[in-house]
């Protein structure tokens, strides 16, 4: 595998769910409170699909799926009450990593599709150790995808593309990242295998964080 020159590195922007934290588990059981507690089923909709979808398109998804039996701001409330409660306990995979990264002045940042609440329940909880120099959320409209969020990033850091990596582990994640003109790395801790995310032809494909730090 090829390095990239750290020297020309400015910028490592992860996605968040499967990338930065093991969350899989969190979606999978506020699906089965929702089908629970509210009678939404998730049938139809396939878990990888799930998972590479931002939290508005889901929900809405969820209530054409069911029929419109609620609407896609009421299962939203109730999805994301579910969710906060496996977020408040799951843990930043990888700190020394990041930790690394800014000791080497390079800036580290969040594009996600999940919410900003559940995201912010996590890195409260390591702000004494690790803090972001960009955290956004592609979440509450379909318009604002994660190709334009990397992009704000580039702006807001003054770099260019060839100096900013973003990683994740779903095929929208290299689309993203390709369609934004950054350094692509798939990364393979998710739902998607490395054959699987290599159809997509990222720069580069690592299988846990932990490679990165080899990597550049």
């Amino acid at each position: 595998m090829s390095q990239i020159d750290i020297h020309l590195i400015k910028g490592v922007i992860f996605d968040f769910d499967m990338t930065l934290v093991d969350s899989a588990w969190i979606g999978k059981r506020a699906c089965k409170m929702l089908e629970k507690n509210h009678g939404i089923s998730s049938s139809g909709l396939e878990i990888k699909e799930a998972f590479g979808m931002n939290f508005f398109d889901f929900c809405k998804k969820l209530s054409e799926l069911n029929h419109n039996k609620l609407s896609p701001e009421e299962i939203a409330k109730f999805d994301l009450y579910y969710m906060q409660e496996g977020y408040r306990e799951v843990e930043i995979k990888e700190i020394k990593l990041l930790k690394y990264l800014s000791d080497k002045n390079i800036r580290i940042g969040i594009v996600s599709h999940g919410k900003s609440e559940n995201i912010e329940l996590v890195l409260n909880k390591h702000n004494q150790e690790i803090s972001f120099d960009f955290v956004r959320c592609a979440s509450n409209s379909s318009k604002n995808g994660k190709d334009i969020l990397i992009k704000e990033a580039l702006k807001d850091w003054e770099i260019k593309k060839n100096e900013c990596i973003y990683v994740g582990d779903h095929p929208n994640d290299i689309i993203a990242a390709k369609n934004a003109g950054v350094i692509s790395i798939g990364i393979s801790s998710g739902m998607h295998t490395d054959l699987e995310l290599k159809e997509y032809n990222p720069d580069f494909l690592i299988k846990s964080l932990s490679e990165l730090k080899k990597l550049i």
